[in-house]
């Protein structure tokens, strides 16, 4: 049976008449609202952040359900701070902007994608994504030798004589997405970017790499991040 009565007044209620007690059931849920990147999505508020690295520009869109009643409005901000938010901080952001379609973030940097959903009572619900890498970029490499340095793949080489076995050194970094793998090729002759993508056997760099004094060699050195950059 329906209340009649308080259906003219409160539409949105709704009364179940049983042999239990009279359960009354009205505008008692958040509104609920995801987050999707992807294959990614995020439908809570979080204060632990995984990190999520993304080799290309990538689009995010916002997805509300309210079981009760449409969403009023929809807002988003994006903070490019490592360290996730508080509450206090989310609550005093006063820049939200109001989201309407999908929004592409295409600038290399950290991201983290907070939204704010309410519904026509004004319940509010907040949700935020991880941290997202945005990576476009090769690491940073700078193979070391002595007073000599090299932080480029070359073609104008010069020979440089040893008396010695030499020790290079290999220095690489990646603030972005941090560096997988560090690796090192020897040859006789001058190789081509696309030769050297075609090489399948590298070895891995741990200490230094040893040049002998006798036979020379070309020293490439390759270094992958965990966007797999080259």
């Amino acid at each position: 049976l329906v209340d009649l009565d308080d259906l003219e007044v409160n539409s949105s209620n709704l009364w179940v008449y049983d042999d239990l007690p009279i359960l009354y059931i009205d505008d008692i849920n958040n509104p609920v609202a995801s987050i999707n990147i992807s294959k990614y999505s995020w439908n809570n508020l979080g204060y632990k952040l995984h990190t999520v690295k993304f080799p290309g520009s990538f689009s995010f869109t916002i997805t509300s359900i309210d079981n009760m009643k449409p969403i009023k409005e929809v807002y988003y901000y994006i903070s490019e701070s490592k360290i996730p938010l508080k509450k206090s901080e989310i609550n005093s952001i006063t820049d939200w902007k109001q989201y309407t379609d999908a929004v592409t973030l295409e600038e290399e940097g950290f991201y983290v994608v907070y939204v704010k959903v309410l519904d026509y009572n004004d319940n509010v619900l907040y949700l935020n994504s991880d941290l997202l890498v945005l990576d476009l970029s090769a690491s940073y490499v700078n193979i070391t030798m002595n007073d000599s340095n090299w932080d480029s793949l070359n073609t104008d080489l010069e020979d440089i004589y040893l008396n010695t076995n030499a020790s290079l050194l290999v220095d690489a970094v990646d603030e972005l997405s941090g560096v997988k793998s560090v690796e090192y090729y020897l040859s006789d002759k001058y190789l081509t970017k696309e030769e050297l993508d075609a090489i399948e056997t590298w070895t891995t760099y741990l200490n230094n790499i040893v040049v002998n004094s006798r036979t020379g060699s070309i020293v490439y050195v390759k270094v992958l991040d965990y966007t797999d950059y080259v």
